[in-house]
């Protein structure tokens, strides 16, 4: 290796780390940093992977059981040299995204020779929208991206596809491929620029075409063997089991992805289609920005027309179709911005050729490919005396203007995704949640805690299985045998907003008529039978059948938490609504009113004689504030309001909660 390339090597690799160390630092403040538990697209399935990553567990279809096996041993490491367990996996997804980049810029050099361009290119596509978010959250699609991209750089990196290494480069895209869809079947989407790029050569092949392609096929099925993992876990009865992959339907299922079959049809008209091609084409240009999303639009059409690297260029281009079309006709199938993410890849590769045409505005040199995918030995390299001749200065002054053009575009999107991304990891719906199955009743062991499958579910997973807080309570989605649960004498509690998407039907429909009380704040128990307590002397009548047994109030360090222990003497014949107002002085300074006691799920007409019924109420602590005023109300029509019971509790010498 002689002096000058060594040099050249060196100030790469430097220039690389030092990329690599500046987006780190940008990502840093947006690391997720807590278990999640919001409902945003991006977060749907992170708490899962966070609990799956801790505890050698499984995930949803179709299951990603290599992302989890390597992860699994990266985030034991991490948590080894005191890596918090919530943020392991987190780290462990920043480091595929951050090989992903890496081999995007050794590409982009490889090709271009320019590390100015690779350099401000792979900054940019650091900082588009979803490989941000996917570099700093406890997903897959870093990984994806690092496969995408070392298939994409198997396909285009010289000494280039001949004749006399189809065989080895075909069955090396067959082996990396097959890994690649076996992980994410989106990346098949991938093969017809693959096959431009090897399809010169491989048809060279003669009879020995058939052989090739059989034995990459065979080669490329080397990719399933990690979904063994799934069947695996099953059968030593992992504590985080997705599904029943221990059985030959169930691991069918989890490998085909059955459970999202409902998603897998058509637009219904033609205004659906329209509106998922739009769509696409909106999260396009939402990744980039629109500034970077026209430059790569430009780039694209310079590079496949005008460029040296038009060969390279139309590879690319390629690979893009597959991914559209998967948008426009599937669009829900697969989180859309996640397929949209290798299009934002290839775009901005495109923008690196345009770059490198703008530094030198005439054809110098051939494509490193040739024109029938040959290396052409005899073009003349880049860095060649004729680049330091009298035509030194003004490569230099296009180096400097390609700089400063790829450092506004990456600034764009830096500037715009910041915030976005950094409040999408601070949201604290999973620490919420932990919190409050912490104050569930644990019952002699007759607690269950339910959430709906998904986000939230995750977080309280995630203290159970991971951190352990909550590991004395057990937990269940709404596919549990309720029937059975509440047949063994279980007390179900849940959050008040289950019920937006279980209402009290639901519950009716699961274990028999339900009857509901408030256990702690915003906390619902849900039980076969009720609770029950005849009316004392000291019970007051509040109106058709309810009454009042008991009132309790307490001060935390922001609210004032009131518990109101509501009673019936027989089966109340109308609906009544509940008034809570804080009062300064004279007047209302705050309200926590509710359509029906127990946060609006559950009516009086539904109570039973002699039932009690808890129902917990926040109000700000407010500095003003002198008391609490409650009671029922009923409208008899439309804007009159009708006060029953109206109770007074005053704030002097309330107490502090325990």
């Amino acid at each position: 290796m002689s002096f000058p390339r060594f040099v050249r090597q060196r100030r790469a690799a430097f220039v690389l780390i030092g990329l690599l160390a500046l987006l780190i630092l940008i990502y840093l403040p947006t690391l997720l940093t807590q278990v999640t538990g919001d409902g945003d697209s991006y977060l749907n399935d992170v708490g899962e992977f966070q609990v799956a990553l801790n505890v050698w567990g499984t995930v949803h279809a179709t299951g990603y059981p290599l992302f989890l096996m390597i992860g699994n041993v990266v985030v034991a490491a991490l948590r080894a040299i005191g890596v918090p367990a919530v943020t392991a996996p987190s780290l462990y997804a920043l480091l595929w995204g951050l090989v992903a980049l890496g081999i995007f810029y050794a590409l982009v050099l490889r090709l271009t020779r320019r590390i100015e361009i690779a350099a401000v290119t792979t900054l940019l596509l650091g900082l588009t929208r979803s490989v941000w978010v996917h570099n700093v959250i406890a997903e897959e699609y870093a990984m994806n991206s690092a496969i995408e991209l070392t298939l994409l750089a198997m396909a285009l990196w010289p000494p280039g596809v001949t004749a006399q290494n189809v065989r080895r480069r075909v069955w090396w895209l067959a082996l990396v491929g097959g890994i690649g869809v076996f992980h994410h079947r989106t990346v098949i989407l991938m093969a017809p620029g693959l096959l431009w790029a090897v399809w010169p050569a491989l048809r060279s092949q003669g009879q020995r075409l058939w052989t090739t392609l059989g034995v990459a096929l065979l080669i490329g099925l080397v990719g399933f063997l990690p979904y063994l993992y799934l069947p695996a876990r099953a059968w030593a009865h992992g504590d985080w089991v997705y599904g029943d992959p221990g059985t030959l339907s169930g691991f069918w299922d989890q490998f085909t992805g059955k459970e999202a079959s409902h998603l897998t049809h058509l637009p219904v008209d033609g205004q659906a289609w329209l509106n998922d091609i739009g769509d696409t084409f909106s999260i396009l240009i939402a990744e980039l920005t629109p500034i970077p999303a026209l430059a790569c639009a430009i780039g694209l059409a310079v590079a496949t027309t005008l460029s040296r690297f038009r060969r390279e260029a139309r590879i690319v281009f390629w690979c893009i179709p597959g991914y559209l079309l998967f948008l426009f006709a599937l669009h829900q199938v697969v989180k859309p911005q996640a397929v949209a993410m290798p299009i934002v890849i290839f775009l901005v590769l495109e923008l690196a050729f345009a770059l490198e045409e703008m530094r030198l505005p005439h054809p110098l040199t051939p494509s490193p490919l040739g024109r029938e995918g040959e290396i052409e030995k005899t073009a003349p390299h880049v860095d060649s005396p004729l680049h330091q001749s009298g035509e030194g200065s003004g490569v230099r002054r296009n180096q400097v203007i390609v700089i400063l053009i790829g450092l506004l575009l990456a600034a764009l999107p830096a500037l715009t995704h910041f915030d976005y991304v950094y409040h999408l990891t601070r949201r604290d719906t999973g620490l919420n949640m932990i919190a409050l199955a912490s104050q569930t009743p644990r019952d002699g062991g007759k607690a269950i805690f339910m959430l709906p499958w998904g986000p939230r579910f995750h977080a309280v997973a995630f203290s159970r299985y991971v951190t352990g807080e909550n590991a004395d309570l057990p937990i269940v989605s709404h596919n549990a045998d309720f029937g059975a649960l509440a047949a063994q004498g279980s007390v179900i509690y849940t959050s008040k907003d289950t019920f937006y998407q279980f209402p009290l039907s639901w519950w009716d429909s699961r274990i028999g008529r339900a009857y509901l009380s408030s256990a702690a704040d915003g906390l619902v128990a849900v039980r076969r039978a009720p609770l029950t307590e005849k009316p004392t002397a000291a019970a007051i009548d509040v109106a058709h059948g309810v009454v009042l047994h008991h009132v309790g109030i307490c001060l935390s360090g922001t609210a004032i938490h009131l518990t109101i222990s509501w009673g019936a003497r027989q089966m109340p014949d109308a609906d009544l609504s509940v008034f809570v107002h804080l009062l300064g002085g004279d007047r209302m300074i705050a309200q926590a009113d509710s359509s029906a006691p127990v946060y609006g799920w559950y009516p009086t007409s539904r109570w039973s004689a002699n039932e009690v019924v808890y129902d917990n109420y926040l109000l700000p602590r407010l500095p003003e504030a002198t008391a609490v005023s409650f009671g029922m109300y009923e409208q008899p029509a439309p804007g009159q309001f009708v006060n029953y019971g109206t109770q007074n509790v005053p704030l002097q010498g309330v107490p502090a909660c325990p």
